[in-house]
């Protein structure tokens, strides 16, 4: 009974967030988390409700500063990323119509340059690309006269204005394209 009766005159002292403040006599208790160097920012026992509003309206007002100098930086560099990965799935896909168009050119059986082009544009369709935009060059445009082991190659490109969604940011004058090289069967 003793030993309860002596931790309860101990835990008074003991404030609700943690260890007790250990104070120098003489000196008067401050909130939990306030130094003796207070700077006038902190909150202090003495602040009446006024003072709190003015400190919390500084605090959104800072807040919403900084918010307004970072938020468009991050929000293009966002959308430059999705761009970039935009315009390097534009470029997949004009590597996979021109290995497509390639592959379909060494076939034995392919003698004109009009199928390969229209094999071309259904794949580029698949991915999403408008074929209207799009040039297609197959070398050599006869395909009848190839032997066996002749090179064929397929070039595809396509402006990268037409890739891209905003305009302006495109490089005026950049094609994206994509040639593709295989032998004749």
């Amino acid at each position: 009974d003793v030993e309860v009766s002596a931790m309860t005159w101990i835990l008074r002292g003991v404030p609700a967030r943690g260890l007790p403040i250990v104070l120098k006599t003489g000196q008067k208790q401050r909130p939990f988390g306030v130094s003796h160097c207070d700077d006038g920012n902190a909150a202090s026992e003495n602040d009446g409700p006024r003072q709190r509003t003015r400190r919390l309206a500084r605090r959104k007002a800072v807040a919403t500063l900084e918010f307004a100098i970072v938020a468009p930086i991050v929000f293009l560099l966002v959308f430059a990323l999705i761009q970039f990965a935009s315009l390097l799935m534009s470029q997949n896909v004009l590597t996979a119509a021109a290995r497509e168009g390639a592959r379909v050119a060494t076939l034995p059986g392919t003698v004109s340059a009009d199928v390969v082009a229209a094999k071309v544009r259904e794949q580029l369709m698949c991915g999403g690309i408008d074929p209207d935009v799009v040039t297609v060059d197959v070398n050599p445009p006869a395909l009848g006269n190839l032997d066996t082991g002749d090179e064929v190659s397929v070039v595809v490109s396509s402006p990268m204005s037409s890739m891209v969604w905003i305009e302006p940011i495109s490089l005026p004058n950049v094609n994206l394209s994509a040639e593709i090289a295989y032998q004749r069967e």
